[in-house]
């Protein structure tokens, strides 16, 4: 089935490839736990990653196994399915505590920025994709992998893709953009991509509502669009998804911490999977997340309020990520991919934690410069980590660690990512200036939305925290 060119197929990839893995999505975490009390923008935005995430599978497997069933069956599929487990999910509910609902002042600055980002997007797709990353990276993979059964697909990786290595789930969802069409698009596969970028706005409003005044919430949430972000979200790149997926792992985290809820535990797992799906730097930002996290766990045990011990059969959660990995490496096997940074045959051969210790004395200086520069630059991330890191110091000294252990991990991931593509820099094997210059500030901004809302937390927190009797989001 081909769609004609046009407006036809552009509200048709909408449909297909927007809606049909959102209600997919919505089905899956209503199934996992996520009730509607837990508030509309953070389901919306849980379900759209868990969508694409899932439905990216069977989208792998339909492009390399199965090219004779009808690209259309995967959304039609998806909405069947996530229509049926919605009516499941609906019939077994438990009865919710009553919370009190969002206000205007909760919303409305998100559904302003949502409605101006998606100007910019409509905007933006009128030129077609055919240069930078977008074009030789992402979409250039998502093309082979829609002919896969009639290209030599590894002499195409080869030919057509810059870093055919790095991860599947945005070149899959754009291949679910091309299945749904029944051929290969220019500008519309931008659009499921696009609106990753409207999840986070929402989830990120969620996340900010529900622990600090809609004042200054609404004020981060603001400076937050006008960073990189702004113009990474008009591209069909992946910086933004794994951006979103990591706020969704670290809004998991939080609410697991909160309330003890296991659904958090589960949709933390998934966004940890969906990180690693996204993009190379996924691993660090997993560790760099998981890490403070854990520290804050063990503190919680220590003190006996932590919300209680996980489940050994939820630990059986933690597959999601591992699988998340192998599949990555199972992959870039089968078709011969590698990653340039750790290949032992590019540059000196000494692999990246050699160059780490051979370039330490000559690159270290000159990266922690940059980086100097970059943090007090208000054009790229509109001082919000330097903001989030002076708050928590004025904090600290004004009121000591009295409360503020939920700030100090948001902390503790930031400067943990930050510092991890520091020694990442020292040990390119590129020019050092050029490797900075297009990639520094562009991994940075893979974590500004945890630095927006842990400046939230620090500043002007709710007057009960995220306590029962708050907004939910």
């Amino acid at each position: 089935m081909a769609i004609p060119e046009g407006l036809a197929s552009y509200a048709w990839v909408a449909v297909c490839a927007v809606v049909a893995p959102a209600v997919f999505g919505l089905g899956i975490v209503r199934t996992l736990g996520l009730r509607p009390d837990h508030g509309r923008r953070v389901s919306w935005a849980f379900a759209y990653l868990a969508g694409h995430y899932v439905l990216a599978h069977a989208t792998l497997l339909w492009a390399l196994v199965a090219r004779g069933v009808p690209g259309v069956l995967l959304p039609v599929a998806a909405v069947t399915v996530g229509i049926w487990l919605l009516r499941r999910a609906a019939g077994r509910r438990a009865t919710a505590a009553p919370v009190p609902p969002s206000t205007v002042w909760d919303w409305l600055p998100a559904a302003v920025l949502i409605v101006v980002l998606l100007h910019d997007c409509l905007h933006a797709n009128v030129d077609p994709i055919r240069i930078s990353d977008e074009a030789q990276i992402w979409a250039a993979k998502a093309k082979v992998l829609y002919g896969a059964r009639s290209l030599d697909s590894p002499l195409a990786f080869a030919a057509f893709v810059s870093h055919p290595d790095y991860p599947l789930l945005d070149p899959l969802v754009q291949v679910l953009s091309f299945a749904s069409v029944g051929r290969v698009l220019h500008f519309e596969n931008r659009l499921p991509i696009q609106f990753f970028a409207v999840a986070l706005l929402a989830l990120l409003s969620a996340a900010m509502t529900r622990r600090a005044h809609p004042l200054v919430s609404a004020l981060a949430l603001i400076a937050f669009a006008g960073t990189l972000f702004g113009s990474s979200a008009r591209t069909a790149g992946a910086d933004v998804l794994v951006s979103f997926a990591t706020l969704a792992a670290v809004e998991a985290l939080l609410r697991l911490r909160e309330t003890g809820a296991r659904v958090w535990w589960r949709l933390a797992c998934l966004a940890v999977a969906a990180m690693l799906a996204s993009k190379n730097e996924g691993a660090l930002l997993a560790l760099a997340v998981a890490l403070p996290f854990g520290v804050g766990w063990l503190v919680d045990r220590r003190r006996a309020t932590a919300p209680g011990r996980i489940p050994r059969a939820e630990l059986a959660w933690l597959l999601l990520p591992v699988a998340a990995l192998a599949l990555q490496q199972v992959f870039n096997r089968r078709f011969d991919l590698r990653n340039d940074l750790f290949d032992p045959n590019v540059g000196d051969g000494s692999g990246l934690f050699g160059r780490m210790l051979d370039n330490a004395a000559t690159h270290g200086p000159a990266v922690a410069e940059y980086y100097g520069r970059m943090l007090v630059d208000p054009a790229l991330h509109r001082l919000l980590p330097l903001a989030f890191v002076a708050a928590m110091t004025v904090r600290l000294c004004m009121h000591g660690r009295q409360g503020l252990q939920p700030s100090a991990m948001l902390c503790g991931a930031v400067a943990g990512t930050v510092l991890g593509y520091m020694l990442v820099f020292v040990g390119t094997y590129s020019d050092l200036q050029w490797h900075l210059s297009t990639a520094a500030a562009r991994t940075m901004q893979q974590i500004v939305p945890v630095a927006a809302l842990g400046l939230c937390l620090v500043t002007w927190p709710r007057e009960h925290g995220a306590r029962p009797g708050v907004p939910p989001g």
